[in-house]
């Protein structure tokens, strides 16, 4: 992709990055937006992980078992 059409891989949904990712062609972008792409994506999986053993070490000091609020129907579902 040249500059006028230069991703801002922030401002798009891991979905949306996991798509141009995984369809795109070696002529369709380039390596610089491949590489903000990865990079991108490697940060919110590791934040994601941060966040899931943090919340673990939350509930095993609190004796909380963790569980999961959706917030479309406000059913919570509790993990054993």
């Amino acid at each position: 992709m040249n500059v006028e059409n230069s991703l801002d891989v922030k401002n798009l949904c891991s979905r949306k990055l996991w798509e141009i990712f995984s369809q795109s062609k070696p002529s369709a972008i380039d390596v610089v937006d491949l590489t903000k792409i990865t990079h991108e994506l490697l940060v919110r999986r590791h934040n994601l992980q941060k966040n899931r053993s943090s919340h673990a070490t939350i509930s095993a000091v609190t004796g909380n078992a963790p569980s999961l609020t959706f917030p479309s129907d406000r059913k919570r579902i509790v993990a054993l």
